[in-house]
């Protein structure tokens, strides 16, 4: 009875949010299309090492190309943070360069031109005002997308059919349908895959040292079965960007997708399992209280909890804040298993790993356990001041390009030539944050519910 009736709340929130039969069609097919996707799903384990990973890099490859030329869409504040990344990584040996940039807003692009008169070595890439023109030149074998949220699907749809290695930065698309129709025209594409172009989504939270290095931990098995994993992140309120764009969810797909789909990348990552069910609390109580832009007022929530059941039995909690800055931690994150438990800390570069007396299976027999019994041990996961200055990330953006250049660097019969972060991962992180959206849009002034059982 209760999933019928959410069921009915949300076929009637389909069809209020509907302003054309178009849409109406899109939510009724994105209901109908969850099954699939979300009970089969299974996130591919995958993670740097470290000590190798540059160094296999910089070996020449066997049957590509010898330098990848990379065309970057898109060159505002991210776009530029992705410049400054392969800068770094051309220091570091690796055979690229950057041949195009497109950008049709002039100031982004005078920015661009004045930070690459500080990067000599990046050379000077073509600059184009349309992006179809930058797809089409043939210097570009590798498109890094960083458009605004709601232009991504129509470079995608662009993109797509010239079967060239694409890095989509996060979220995928603003909407499940959006994303179900992207991953329906790389599937008749046929030309991305195993031993194919590699599309990639930048969830590069991934690989922010210390959360890799809680990756790594929860995967090895050594604090046992996941049960819970928490995710704070209590930070300052969304940036100024361009038109101010991120201020409408209409535009970003709403905080718990643009902003929070890196979370729920995680919470999926880690669990390994498929959601059944999002429950959310939030609104929009401090940020852009005052704020108008051409009459219209902004609509993003500024905090929010979120609970995610799992197939498996396990759950996860997202606890979001955008007017906590004044803390020491931005991002927090606990991952519990029946063993033993692991944190992580950013920007302090912390991790703390936790196990329990004999994996937890001896009683405990003293009211509080002995200090003995606990053993914690502190990690620290520094980051160098090098890949910090390079953006905003923690270093983590120099990271997840050094994969992604390693990954198409492979020879392209190389069966592990596959995407860390693939289509149907940030397929499910934008559904998860969907979900989370329409609990607050259903039924904003209470603890709402999203089946997807």
């Amino acid at each position: 009875p209760k999933s019928r009736a959410c069921c009915k709340a949300l076929l009637a929130e389909a069809f209020r949010m509907s302003r054309t039969v178009v849409e109406l069609v899109h939510l009724l097919w994105l209901l109908l299309a969850f099954l699939a996707p979300v009970r089969s799903y299974t996130p591919r384990v995958a993670y740097l090492d470290r000590r190798a990973v540059v160094e296999r890099a910089q070996a020449p490859p066997s049957k590509r190309k010898m330098t990848l030329g990379y065309g970057i869409i898109g060159v505002g504040q991210m776009g530029r943070e992705h410049i400054k990344n392969l800068q770094l990584l051309r220091e570091d040996g690796m055979d690229l360069r950057l041949t195009a940039v497109a950008d049709s807003h002039a100031e982004s692009l005078e920015l661009t031109r004045a930070l690459l008169d500080t990067l000599p070595d990046m050379g000077k890439p073509q600059v184009y005002e349309n992006y179809e023109d930058l797809i089409n030149d043939d210097s570009v074998d590798v498109i890094v997308i960083c458009t605004p949220n709601m232009h991504h699907v129509e470079v995608l749809r662009a993109v797509i059919p010239s079967g060239k290695h694409v890095l989509v930065e996060k979220p995928m698309c603003t909407t499940p349908a959006d994303c179900l129709e992207v991953h329906s025209l790389v599937s008749r594409s046929g030309l991305y895959g195993p031993q194919k172009a590699v599309f990639w989504v930048a969830m590069e939270y991934r690989y922010i040292r210390p959360i890799e290095r809680l990756l790594e931990i929860a995967d090895s098995g050594d604090i046992g079965r996941v049960r819970m994993v928490s995710i704070r992140e209590h930070r300052y309120p969304f940036l100024i960007k361009v038109g101010n764009w991120n201020r409408f969810s209409k535009n970003t797909g709403g905080t718990l997708v643009e902003k929070c789909c890196h979370f729920f990348d995680l919470m999926l990552r880690i669990v390994g399992s498929s959601p059944v069910r999002v429950y959310a609390s939030g609104a929009m109580d401090v940020n852009h209280q005052d704020e108008s832009y051409d009459g219209a007022v902004p609509d993003i929530i500024d905090n929010a909890f979120v609970l995610v059941d799992f197939q498996c039995g396990a759950r996860a909690c997202l606890d979001l804040c955008m007017f906590a800055e004044a803390s020491e931690n931005q991002e927090e994150l606990v991952v519990v298993g029946d063993a033993g438990k692991v944190e992580a800390k950013v920007p302090v570069d912390e991790v703390t790993i936790g196990m329990r007396e004999q994996g937890g299976q001896r009683p405990i027999e003293t009211i509080p356990p002995p200090e003995d019994a606990k053993k914690v041990v502190k990690e620290s996961t520094p980051v160098a001041e090098r890949l910090r200055e390079a953006g905003y990330h923690e270093g983590s953006t120099y990271w997840e390009h050094v994969n992604f250049y390693q990954c198409i660097s492979k020879d392209e019969d190389d069966a592990s030539r596959l995407a860390d972060v693939a289509l149907q991962d940030g397929l499910m992180a934008v559904m998860v944050g969907a979900a989370a959206e329409v609990c607050l849009s259903v039924c904003p002034s209470s603890f709402a519910l999203w089946c997807f059982c």
